[in-house]
Formats: C-alpha cells, sequence, structure tokens
C-alpha cells in the first residue's frame, strides 16, 4: 500500500482513513482481534475446555486480545495531546501517553505537558527519536547519503539538548525539519500543514501532524520575550522576533514531531519509487551533490 496526495488534491469528500486502519493496513490485527473476542463467549470458551485446552492456555489468549486492542488504539486516544504540539510516534510508551490523555482530560494541562516531556527526557529516548531521520534515506544513493548527514546532525542536536543548549538544539532541528519535507516534493511544513496529509502513515492522518505544523505557522509580527504557544514558532525563531523560545519543552517536542514527520516522509519516498517518478524527484530536489 503506497502514500497517496494529500487530501486537498482529491475529491472533497474523500474519506479520512482511520487511524486504526493506518496501524494495521493488511487488517491482520483486526481479525486477531475479532477472533479473540468470539472466544470469550463463555459457551465458545466451555467448548474449547470440553476439547482439552487448558484454561490458563486461554485466559492468555484473552489478555493478548485485549493488550493487542489497547495498542491498536492508541493513536486515535492519543490524538487530543497533539494539540498541545506533542507528536505521536512509535517510539511512544503508550502508558505514558494514556495517562497524559487522562490529565488532559481532567483540566490538568500542565501535568499532561510534564508527564511527556519527562519521559521524552530520560535516557536514552531523544536518541531513539532522532534515529528516526534515518528512515528518509532510502531508495536512493542521494537520499542515503542526505540521510545520514542529517543524521549527524541530529545526533548533535541531541546532545546540544542533553547540555542544556536548547536554542543551539532547535536551531539545527527546525530547519532540517523543513529540508525533510522539500526534498519529498511538498512545501514547507512551516507555511503549509495541509500538505503533512495522505491516507497512509500515521502522521499522516490530519489530527496529528497536520494539527501540530498548524501550531507553528503563526506569523510573528513583533518582538516577544516569551513563546507561549504549545510548539515553536518556526517564523519568531528564524527570524529573531522570539528571544525565549529555547526551552526544553519546545526542543523536545520539535524531536519528536521530526520523528513522526520522517516517517511521514518515508511514505513519500516509497510512493515516488513505486510509481518510477523517483529519479525525477530526485534531481528537482537534490543539488549537485
Amino acid at each position: 500500500m503506497t502514500a497517496r496526495r494529500p487530501t486537498q488534491n482529491q475529491d472533497p469528500g474523500h474519506e479520512t482513513v482511520s487511524h486504526i486502519e493506518r496501524s494495521d493496513p493488511s487488517g491482520s490485527y483486526r481479525a486477531s482481534i475479532a477472533q479473540g473476542e468470539l472466544l470469550k463467549n463463555p459457551v465458545a470458551r466451555s467448548m474449547l475446555e470440553t476439547l482439552g485446552a487448558p484454561p490458563e492456555l486461554l485466559d492468555q489468549m484473552f489478555e493478548a486480545t485485549d493488550i493487542l486492542s489497547w495498542l491498536l488504539g492508541g493513536n486515535e486516544r492519543w490524538a487530543p495531546l497533539t494539540q498541545l504540539g506533542w507528536g505521536i510516534t512509535d517510539a511512544a510508551k503508550p502508558e505514558v501517553y494514556d495517562e497524559a490523555v487522562r490529565l488532559l482530560r481532567s483540566g490538568r494541562l500542565e501535568e499532561a505537558e510534564s508527564i511527556i516531556d519527562e519521559y521524552w527526557n530520560e535516557p536514552g529516548r531523544l536518541e531513539i527519536a532522532a534515529k528516526r531521520v534515518v528512515r528518509t534515506a532510502t531508495h536512493s544513493e542521494m537520499r542515503m547519503r542526505v540521510g545520514r548527514e542529517r543524521y549527524r546532525l541530529f545526533e548533535e542536536a541531541v546532545q546540544c539538548h542533553r547540555d542544556g543548549r536548547y536554542a543551539a538544539a532547535l536551531g539545527i532541528v527546525v530547519p532540517q525539519t523543513e529540508g525533510m519535507v522539500r526534498e519529498v516534493g511538498l512545501s514547507s511544513p512551516y507555511e503549509n500543514p495541509l500538505h503533512l496529509v495522505d491516507d497512509v502513515s500515521t502522521g499522516g492522518h490530519p489530527a496529528i501532524l497536520k494539527t501540530i505544523f498548524e501550531l507553528s505557522r503563526v506569523s510573528v509580527k513583533k518582538t516577544n520575550l516569551k513563546d507561549e504557544g504549545p510548539f515553536p514558532k518556526r517564523h519568531g525563531i528564524q527570524h529573531g522576533r522570539l528571544v525565549d523560545y529555547d526551552s526544553r519543552r519546545n526542543s523536545t517536542k520539535a524531536f519528536v514531531a521530526a520523528a513522526e514527520l520522517a516517517s511521514f516522509c518515508q511514505a513519500r519516498i516509497r510512493e515516488a519509487y513505486e510509481s518510477g517518478e523517483l529519479d525525477e524527484l530526485d534531481r528537482r530536489v537534490f543539488g549537485d551533490i
């Protein structure tokens, strides 16, 4: 299954592919869940036990069904967190994000933000997020070379973040995030987040990347002492109209969003490769490398 064009280029009545369908495109997980739910029927369980199925094995099967269902429904449950600027990646810890949603729904916004912030700043977490940018290093030699160099920059950004030099970290992550998107033939995510939509990737759901980067596209016309928005504003950072944006939270959010954006870009690259358009795209977006 390949990524399609952004929905603004599709029929206005185009139906959004659900979070679950994106996480389980083949439907195999949903089929397993359905079978597990059928086995929870008391009559079915009684028949299985009569046929010799050990009760403890059945209990394990039921538990596995519940866990799979819980995991598969994660992105749908966590989508409200994107309105706070938090990305959802396959490196997210379900228990942490579930707790953050619970806190958010109870009106404890700062606690919700803090629990995710603390999670991503545990040793090794941002390093995992940074490695996701390598997903764009695929299908052509040029993309592999660029991807390796970009990862090197992200490693430097992580080190800056760990040292508390958040402005330096953002100074790398923000423009490199924009570069990833431009390299798949789209305009800047900070200028046109409507393009961050497809029918396949988890981040391509309108409630994920599009929502996050809409928070960042606000033009900052006057110099401000503090960035009070839920996500780093590229315009204010780039043009020096924000002078107190260099917080750990802003830096953390930028890394997490970049990780999910890399997966979105990977889907676009795969689409171009499978359609035979990658060579032309490479010629268009890369210089003399």
